[in-house]
């Protein structure tokens, strides 16, 4: 392959699931990739190294209407690439025959999990369940990994690396230390004592999905007592309703340290300086796997199928699916656990 075209639709939980496919490539990697996709949910990415389109841009309609024409950009762009891998779900059909089309020579596919699967084997409920590497067939990044069987000499089996690419060993995610230093210095964090960061973000993309945010409060006060550490909130743009509640349950004069609505990469770089991270079932927490030691708390999503992917990941399920059922005292276990 001299140039492939990855079409993945998604919020940054997909993309950052769609990581290890890309990874496949890393040491024989082809001169060309691009991702065509939401802009936004791969911003997390260094820069440079792939090229991104917009899937919601007018000029890729014709992808998925009957009877609409690429725009001619839309077409030059799509040219341009000899292998395309389309990760799409009921839309996959006709993405691909709209690429045949444009005459891309190798074409493979798969369809990606959805937000309802059960594994046959899913985690306990309340109880830690640690991770380890590869994720078994189940997992959502497993199912991305089988478009490569329709690629001549695609293998699944071996497309794994031995082991999981820190922050440092992706090419895609690697953080200049520019970067670092800003996050360092905006939130002021050189008085920080040695036992380090403690990340939280108590945001995720539905209400179900979400532990109280009185009870990350809770975690917050209590992991700095018991463990010495210095939380730090992450909120974004679609947090704010989770991080007024946050401020609400916060005691009179507290004062949180928050990396407040910024860009991704500054997430990322804050990541990497963390100690540990807590979090929901969101993309941020798929993010922090990659960064950190992880501990990733779900309600009505299987973490058999979508638990973060990286080198220490640990997850705790709410019995009857519901988060708000997770006692404060059982999430402290899992985070000491997983600091030991």
């Amino acid at each position: 392959m001299r140039s492939i075209l990855i079409v993945r639709a998604g919020a940054v939980g997909d993309a950052v699931l769609t990581l290890p496919l890309l990874e496949t490539f890393v040491g024989a990697e082809p001169a060309r990739i691009g991702v065509l996709g939401a802009p936004s949910s791969w911003a997390f990415l260094a820069p440079g190294r792939i090229e991104l389109l917009d899937i919601a841009g007018r000029e890729w309609l014709g992808l998925f209407a009957d009877g609409t024409s690429l725009a001619p950009n839309a077409q030059a762009a799509a040219r341009g690439f000899d292998t395309a891998i389309v990760l799409l779900g009921k839309e996959r059909e006709r993405v691909e025959r709209a690429l045949r089309t444009l005459g891309i020579a190798a074409l493979a596919a798969a369809t990606p999990a959805t937000k309802d699967e059960v594994a046959s084997e899913s985690a306990p409920v309340e109880n830690l369940t640690e991770w380890h590497w590869p994720p078994g067939p189940a997992h959502a990044a497993s199912r991305l990994l089988c478009s490569l069987r329709h690629l001549e000499g695609g293998d699944t089996q071996s497309a794994w690396p031995a082991t999981q690419r820190t922050l440092e060993e992706s090419p895609h995610l690697r953080i200049e230390r520019a970067e670092v230093e800003r996050v360092f210095h905006d939130l002021d964090l050189a008085p920080i004592s040695p036992p380090g960061i403690l990340a939280i973000h108590p945001g995720s993309g539905g209400a179900a999905k979400r532990w109280p945010a009185v009870r990350f409060v809770e975690l917050a006060l209590a992991a700095e007592k018991r463990c010495g550490g210095a939380p730090i909130f992450i909120a974004g743009a679609a947090d704010a309703e989770v991080w007024r509640q946050v401020r609400t349950a916060l005691p009179r004069g507290y004062r949180p340290r928050v990396l407040l609505d910024r860009p991704i990469r500054e997430v990322l770089a804050l990541l990497s300086l963390a100690r540990a991270y807590v979090g929901n079932d969101s993309g941020i927490t798929h993010l922090a796997a990659r960064a950190c030691p992880t501990l990733a708390l779900f309600g009505p999503t299987d973490p058999a199928v979508w638990h973060p992917v990286g080198r220490r990941v640990a997850t705790l399920r709410a019995s009857r699916g519901r988060l708000e059922n997770l006692p404060l005292e059982t999430v402290l276990e899992g985070l000491s656990r997983l600091l030991d």
